[in-house]
């Protein structure tokens, strides 16, 4: 049975996931809210923002936690957790340049091969 705030929670989720989603999973999580899938639409949303590598707000994940604890069957159950807590971890960042050489002096010039 679904209610009015799984409806909530979904869309909350989608529109949060939304940048990290291709057209493909867009048309698959939207085509899932209007037949009143949450699940589906929850679940692709999350996996589409871990293929991304980004991570959950705190408060959608502890809503997400909640929701999950009231699906009855163990799989589904069991693969929201796992997306959810693949979610929830912060990627290391990347570092935008990287120096080898001491600040203290100038690189070495290449030298010319005859």
């Amino acid at each position: 049975m679904t209610t009015y705030l799984d409806a909530q929670l979904a869309w909350a989720t989608v529109e949060h996931c939304r940048p990290s989603m291709r057209r493909r999973e867009l048309n698959i999580v939207f085509v899932a809210l209007g037949a009143g899938d949450y699940y589906t639409a929850i679940a692709a949303s999350i996996a589409a923002m871990n293929h991304a590598q980004n991570s959950l707000p705190e408060e959608l994940r502890d809503g997400l936690t909640a929701w999950a604890d009231l699906i009855m069957d163990p799989l589904s159950r069991n693969r929201i957790d796992d997306l959810i807590a693949r979610a929830s971890v912060t990627p290391a960042p990347i570092p935008l340049t990287r120096c080898d050489v001491p600040l203290d002096r100038p690189p070495e010039r290449p030298r010319r091969m005859r």
